[in-house]
This record gives structure tokens, sequence and C-alpha cells, in this order.
């Protein structure tokens, strides 16, 4: 069960890093 939410835990890191990325990528980009 720790296990679980430890590889859990990485995926959210890895994806808000992700979405911090994007987001400033769009915000580079005019609409």
């Amino acid at each position: 069960m720790l296990s679980f939410i430890k590889n859990n835990c990485k995926k959210f890191l890895h994806l808000a890093l992700w979405l911090k990325e994007e987001s400033k990528n769009n915000l580079n980009q005019p609409c």
C-alpha cells in the first residue's frame, strides 16, 4: 500500500510539473 502511494505521488508531481510547463508554453503563445 505504501509503495502504491509513493508511486502515485511521483506520478502526481510529474503531472504537476508537466502542467506547469504546458501552461507556460500556452501563455507564451498568443491565442
